[in-house]
């Protein structure tokens, strides 16, 4: 496409964003429809689950004949059988997913039902009650308890938080999918009912009646039913494996080794049912993806399925179980499981024909019939996983929600835990100092006692899907999803105050009005004791956290901020205008917190007219020792790596290759210094936008054999660990996080004296020299001489200082002989 025509493209793209925010916009500000209630189900794959269990439950009870009922399709016109079941009926309606009128109705809809997510855009308005069902009790991990699973689970999180209800079959799923696989303990601001599944209900109908549903796509005959149900597979409900060839085959198998006694139907995930329903061979046996699953097991004999929530469901009914699980060794590891398939409630078998044996030995009461091998398992498992299920948990949870009555019903309040819970914003993770020392701090912190909230950008690029994989597990990994709302006219304002800052003559943040619902729509109702933002360089996300209702709020500074602003890359300065946007939000702040002592009061002289003197302090960066010695052992794997050099003395030297850091200087002396010592060599690990020049400057100086320009390195501490010392010749740091690694590395360290050096590179361990060319080529030569020390760090003791400083600055109420480990501060 020409360059015309992408330019047309994404003018039309955004033009079309615009309308929809502003649509959406619009219609929030429509008022609320107290009796309307809206369901969904697998992003309106059909009337299904649990939503339809509620909605029946309103639609037959003559109390709640005022309310008005709307169905989400994702297309209507592949539902045939719903829209037949709810046509004449003035009460009810149907919305297409996405389109204008369900962005209506889920803007004012006085109910909102749903068994998974809503989109991107939504945000729970003040006078709505959402009730999240979810749709089934976990037997596989989900959410964080999956290998980097924090990604994925972002929007289910962020739906959460907004929930008035989560409903639960049990304690058991109240605990491990809502209090840990999504991390709600501690935070979650409604209410657990743990009353029972309403669609389990479904199971305790009439088996006749459900046989004869069956009847009216497939092809029952008289005998017993077998039901093969397996889960879907993949990384998401959008992007499903397409495994409807083999189910096909098992389903063929089965069916011709049980014979005409049984009939066997397939009952496939509502994300895989268009695929299969294209293979003809199934054609008598899928069951629709319109028929409730719970009708169907109310008319199962057998239950044959894998690591899928249908055979928690179908517990209820104490009922054989048979589990074909070909892939369990792979998918305990790849995706989890809660419990490992020795003790699971059924036989466990990896080929279709095991299957069809053990299915075939029902009723025998011989050693291999189910209810004899595993009868007792079963119950087992259906007293811990659904001990409520009696056909009435539909019924207590319309109680609940719709009548108000909460005495004599189970409602589980997860929002609090003891612990002090932080948000702490950690911006886009890009491979940068300010990440490292983010997740580093991460780490650190004490979980036992504070609740931390990692809030960032999410990004699938390797950098930053690397660093997100890395935050400590014990964090709740919170991305973003989906972006600001708000009307035209809001969002020029917004961009003005982004790029100009705050008037100094006002007395609060402009559009908290926009802010407070974008704050509702990325956390709902939770709430925090402290918020930061460990980055500092966004008005957007600064006036984001300002909407955090109670919470004291900590904003950090992590370099000579006015010099920062007025840093030229190619004769501009490109941060000038955002950080000066940023400075003017610095008052309505509690903490401003800078990287070091020296640094802090760099940033209250220069910063005074921003914000009151008191409100600057300061707070070390913690450094992940273990880490750091890890990664050093690691053998490097592509890209730069040390060449062996025996006699050669290695300066080595990291960071991005921008003006604050003055590579030039430190080639420059580097050059006196080998012309002396030509046993000396110097690699530079890192890229900015001062790489063509320091280029340059090698080749003129003649040191092209001797200076290493490494580009940027993913893991450089293998070559610092074989380098002989560190060497830094920057004008201005905030806290260089190098240094500290370097010093945990045992590495000797020469730097310039800029003014926060004293907060990495304590008294005696390593040489701080003048910033010039001499001063640092004096420095090299002293390290030649063996006049560098070879440093004594403790990091254990400089972790608990930097851990007491952290705490103290966003203003967290500690007993330094209770709650933080005692030791010396080697920064005070």
């Amino acid at each position: 496409m020409s360059r015309a025509g992408t330019l047309a493209r994404t003018v039309r793209t955004r033009a079309v964003s615009m309308l929809r925010t502003e649509g959406i916009s619009a219609m929030r500000r429509l008022p609320i429809e107290p009796t309307v209630v809206l369901y969904e189900s697998f992003a309106g794959n059909g009337m299904l689950c649990n939503p339809e269990a509620v909605y029946r439950q309103l639609r037959e009870d003559p109390r709640y004949a005022h309310l008005r009922h709307v169905w989400v399709l994702d297309d209507p016109a592949e539902h045939p059988a719903v829209l037949d079941e709810l046509a004449g009926d003035d009460r009810v309606s149907v919305v297409t997913r996405r389109s204008a009128a369900y962005f209506r109705h889920l803007s004012t809809a006085g109910y909102l039902v749903n068994n998974a997510t809503f989109p991107a855009e939504f945000g729970k308005r003040v006078g709505q009650v959402y009730v999240n069902t979810w749709h089934g009790t976990p037997i596989k991990a989900m959410g964080y308890d999956i290998p980097d699973g924090g990604p994925a689970a972002r929007n289910i999180v962020r739906n959460f938080l907004q929930a008035d209800y989560l409903v639960s079959s049990s304690p058991f799923m109240t605990e491990q999918l809502y209090a840990t696989a999504y991390k709600m303990r501690g935070i979650l601001p409604g209410r657990v009912i743990e009353e029972g599944y309403p669609r389990i209900d479904r199971q305790f109908s009439d088996r006749a009646a459900a046989r004869a549903l069956l009847a009216r796509t497939c092809t029952v005959g008289t005998g017993r039913v077998a039901l093969l149900a397996p889960t879907w597979r993949g990384r998401s409900f959008e992007d499903p494996i397409d495994d409807s060839e083999q189910i096909g085959a098992d389903a063929r198998r089965l069916a011709q080794r049980l014979g005409p006694d049984w009939t066997v139907l397939v009952k496939v995930h509502q994300a895989v049912h268009r695929a299969a329903r294209r293979r003809p061979e199934l054609a008598g046996t899928l069951v629709d993806n319109d028929l409730p699953t719970n009708v169907v097991l109310a008319a199962t004999d057998a239950l044959v399925a894998d690591y899928s929530s249908i055979v928690v469901d179908f517990l209820a009914l104490d009922r054989p179980i048979v589990l074909l699980a070909r892939d369990q060794v792979d998918y305990a590891v790849t995706r989890g499981l809660y419990r490992p398939a020795p003790g699971w409630p059924g036989p466990v078998h990896t080929d279709i024909d095991a299957v069809a044996d053990t299915v075939a030995a029902i009723g025998t009461a011989a050693h291999d019939d189910p209810e004899v091998s595993h009868g007792a398992a079963r119950r087992e498992w259906r007293d811990r996983l659904c001990p409520r299920e009696d056909g009435s948990a539909t019924a207590r949870l319309v109680d609940v929600v719709f009548n108000g009555q909460t005495d004599g019903h189970t409602l589980v309040d997860l929002s609090e835990d003891g612990r002090t819970k932080v948000l702490i914003y950690i911006g886009a993770l890009n491979p940068n100092g300010m990440t490292s020392s983010a997740l580093n701090l991460l780490r650190a912190i004490d979980h036992a006692k504070v609740d931390v909230t990692a809030f960032h950008q999410h990004s699938d690029k390797p950098d930053q899907a690397g660093a997100i994989a890395s935050i400590d597990p014990r964090v709740r990994s919170l991305a973003r999803v989906g972006g600001i709302g708000g009307s035209a006219a809001e969002q020029v304002i917004r961009q003005v105050v982004q790029r100009r800052g705050v008037p100094a003559r006002r007395g609060s943040p402009p559009l908290n009005g926009l802010f407070a619902d974008e704050w509702r729509r990325c956390f709902g109702g939770a709430t925090f004791d402290h918020v930061v933002d460990f980055i500092g360089y966004g008005a957007f996300w600064d006036l984001l956290l300002l909407q955090a209702p109670g919470a004291r709020r900590s904003i950090w500074l992590h370099n000579d901020m006015v010099a920062d602003s007025r840093r030229e890359v190619g004769g501009r300065q490109p941060l000038r205008r955002s950080l000066e946007a940023v400075f003017s939000i610095y008052r309505f702040f509690d903490s401003l917190v800078s990287v070091s002592p020296a640094l802090a009061e760099v940033n209250r002289r220069r910063l005074a007219r921003y914000a009151p003197v008191p409100r600057f302090t300061s707070a070390v960066n913690t450094i992940d020792a273990e880490g750091v010695r890890r990664r050093a052992a690691q053998r490097p794997e592509g890209g730069f790596v040390l060449p062996p050099a025996d006699g050669v003395t290695t300066f080595v030297a990291s960071g991005r290759l921008s003006s604050a850091k003055n590579f030039p200087r430190l080639v420059s002396a580097f050059a006196q210094v080998h012309a002396e010592y030509p046993n000396t060599r110097l690699a530079i690990l890192g890229d900015g936008p001062d790489r063509a020049e320091l280029e340059a400057l090698v080749a003129r100086l003649g040191l092209g054999g001797a200076v290493l320009l490494a580009g940027h390195v993913a893991n450089p501490f293998p070559t610092v660990a074989a380098s002989d010392c560190l060497v830094m010749s920057s004008d201005h740091e905030g806290q260089p996080m190098v240094i500290l690694e370097a010093l945990v590395l045992g590495l000797p360290v020469v730097s310039t004296d800029f003014d926060s050096v004293g907060s990495a590179l304590p008294a005696g361990q390593g040489l701080v020299v003048p910033r010039s060319v001499d001063g640092v080529a004096q420095g090299l030569r002293a390290f030649l001489r063996g006049e560098v020390p070879v440093p004594t760090f403790d990091p254990e003791a400089y972790n608990a200082g930097a851990l007491r400083q952290f705490l103290a600055a966003i203003g967290v109420p500690t007993d330094p002989s209770t709650d933080i480990p005692s030791a010396p501060d080697p920064l005070r």
